[in-house]
């Protein structure tokens, strides 16, 4: 999720926390210079200096502001962070979140009827898929 990895970019660089996952989702995104990368390498190689601090807010400012990526607009993503939104703390474990959408209990709690069993499915698939990827909290995505 963009808006998670952002804030995870933010919070590296203010120096309140380090995400070497967080650091290569970003420098994954299509959108960003090469001069932007470069920071991002620089953070992952514990180079970093002078203003990066800076020129990684504003690649995590990008991020959020990208609306450009489908995911954004799926249906199963949004229910994903409906589930985050429910979790404490600031980064958000995918597999907490695939607990939550195997508890058929906590599912009902937060409104989830039979009708909504496909957005369910295709929820659990994608978290699924991302921790088979390696990935361990939402702000990877």
């Amino acid at each position: 999720m963009n808006v998670e990895l952002a804030e995870c970019l933010d919070q590296i660089a203010a120096g309140k926390m380090w995400s070497e996952s967080a650091l290569k989702a970003a420098i994954n995104k299509p959108f960003l210079s090469d001069a932007e990368k470069a920071v991002v390498l620089r953070y992952l190689n514990g180079t970093h200096n002078g203003l990066d601090h800076v020129t990684l807010q504003v690649i995590a400012m990008a991020i959020r502001n990208n609306i450009g990526e489908l995911i954004m607009d799926n249906a199963a993503f949004d229910f994903i962070k409906v589930i985050a939104g429910t979790m404490t703390g600031e980064i958000k474990q995918l597999r907490a979140i695939l607990d939550v959408l195997e508890d058929g209990e906590t599912l009902a709690h937060l409104g989830v009827s039979d009708e909504d069993t496909l957005l369910v499915e295709e929820a659990h698939a994608m978290v699924s898929d991302w921790i088979k990827d390696g990935r361990t909290t939402l702000c990877e995505v």
